[in-house]
C-alpha cells in the first residue's frame, strides 16, 4: 500500500514537472533574441528609441534567431513583419503621409505574437 502510494506521489511529480515547461519549443538562442525584440519593440512604440535605433536594434536580435523549431522560424517571421512594418511607419512620416493608428496597431500585435511565443505581457 506504502509503495503504490509512492509511485503515484512519483507519476503526480513527473506530471507537474513536465507541465512546468515552455508552452513553446524555442532554442535558447531564439528564446533569449524574442525577449530582446519584444523590449526594444516596447521602447519604439513608446518613442523612447528612434527608428533608426530600433532598425539596429532588431537587426542585431534578428540575426541571433536560430532556426532549429517551427517555433524558431514563426519567431524569424514575426521579427521580419516588424522590421517592414516599421519601415512603412517611418517612411510614411518621413513623407508627410498620415500615419494611421492601424500602422502601429500592426507592430503591436506582431509584438504581441511574439511575447506569446516567451511568455511575456501583451502590450498595453
Amino acid at each position: 500500500m506504502k509503495r503504490s502510494h509512492t509511485l503515484c506521489l512519483l507519476i503526480l511529480l513527473v506530471f507537474i514537472m513536465v507541465g512546468c515547461g515552455y508552452k513553446y519549443d524555442l532554442s535558447k538562442s531564439t528564446r533569449n533574441a524574442a525577449k530582446r525584440i519584444v523590449e526594444c519593440t516596447d521602447q519604439y512604440i513608446n518613442s523612447e528609441i528612434t527608428y533608426d535605433e530600433y532598425k539596429d536594434k532588431l537587426d542585431e536580435y534578428r540575426n541571433k534567431i536560430v532556426e532549429d523549431t517551427h517555433a524558431d522560424e514563426m519567431i524569424n517571421i514575426f521579427a521580419t513583419s516588424l522590421s517592414t512594418q516599421s519601415y512603412l511607419i517611418d517612411s510614411s512620416i518621413s513623407d508627410y503621409y498620415s500615419l494611421s493608428d492601424k500602422s502601429i496597431e500592426d507592430v503591436i500585435e506582431t509584438r504581441n505574437k511574439i511575447a506569446e511565443y516567451v511568455e511575456m505581457k501583451p502590450y498595453e
